[in-house]
């Protein structure tokens, strides 16, 4: 069975460039920034993530929550959904985004189904979170690999290829046929989501340039680190080279570090050449404080290249929360 990169319940167990950008009101629930980052590949080998999100489709809040077995349900007042809309098909294709001031704010969760009034997730979340019966949350459609890439030009069929690294230490490979992404098999798998803060890594044989349009996430977002043999692509969900609370998109200002064990949690950045080269230089440690560098020097001013996805490790598993874009 696949796995994919959810959320961790704690208390239980590319070269990019991003050349412009837009904001205009949104006509959706809430009114979100909203435009279009274009993502400039070189040929080879590329980290990147999806710098925009879908626009909300509800925000509003709870009014009961309770654990099933292995699910969990949330219960609106009235009828605000639409029967079956956000249902799991072949893969998720909803989440919700607990949005509660507090240690989950942002914590991210896979939608199974809804009914008119009730929306059941995918993971055991309420007592592992401590959730409350109001809990304020936005439902948000996912970001899949063809939303990804449906703006790209240049690229090449039957070459172009894009990594996912899954949360057992597994991988999947998947190649651009010319209309959509194909497993190995040569079954569809234009669905397949990636999440918020989700990194990938992928391959271009000539370059390409990508342009993604959406809205730009205003809540914080969690993004699950694990353990042992994962490979932790993160990307920091902004669109552009500054956090929204002002200054460069560096290790020192995204402020993740202090989810991570002082002297074992690190980072990793590459290249974005094409070559997805990455010395020993470019590895940071936290040491409790700041990240320091191969020297020891302080690198919180190392800056992480827009729109890329760099490596995460940690000895023990974690969520960590990159601030709202704006």
């Amino acid at each position: 069975m696949k796995t994919y990169s959810k959320p961790l319940l704690l208390l239980v167990s590319t070269l990019v460039s991003a050349a412009s950008f837009i904001s205009t009101a949104s006509a959706q629930v809430t009114t979100d920034p909203v435009g279009y980052v274009t993502i400039t590949a070189p040929a080879g080998n590329t980290t990147l993530s999806a710098p925009l999100v879908k626009s909300d489709i509800f925000v509003g809040s709870t009014t009961a929550t309770a654990d099933g077995v292995g699910d969990s349900v949330l219960t609106f007042s009235g009828t605000p959904f639409v029967a079956s809309a956000y249902d799991t098909a072949t893969y998720p294709t909803h989440y919700v985004i607990i949005t509660t001031a507090g240690s989950n704010d942002g914590f991210v969760v896979d939608i199974a189904s809804n009914t008119t009034s009730t929306v059941t997730l995918a993971d055991e979340v309420v007592a592992a979170l401590g959730l409350g019966a109001v809990e304020s949350i936005r439902i948000r459609e996912h970001t899949t690999i063809l939303d990804l890439f449906d703006g790209a030009t240049g690229m090449t069929a039957f070459a172009d290829a894009v990594n996912f690294y899954n949360d057992d230490g597994s991988s999947d490979s998947y190649l651009w046929s010319g209309t959509g992404w194909v497993d190995g098999g040569f079954a569809s798998v234009d669905d397949r989501p990636v999440y918020p803060g989700q990194g990938v890594v992928y391959y271009a044989a000539a370059g390409a340039s990508i342009l993604v349009s959406g809205a730009v996430s205003t809540s914080a977002i969690q993004v699950p680190v694990y353990s042992g043999a994962a490979v932790n692509f993160v990307g920091t969900v902004t669109p552009s080279d500054e956090v929204a609370v002002g200054g460069a998109v560096t290790l020192g200002n995204l402020g993740f570090g202090s989810q991570l064990t002082a002297f074992a949690g690190s980072v990793r950045l590459f290249s974005t050449d094409g070559n997805l080269s990455s010395p020993a230089s470019s590895t940071y440690l936290w040491d409790g404080t700041v990240f320091r560098d191969g020297a020891f020097a302080d690198a919180s001013n190392v800056v992480i290249p827009t729109n890329t996805a760099i490596v995460v490790s940690n000895p023990t598993p974690v969520n960590l929360t990159m601030p709202a874009a704006y």
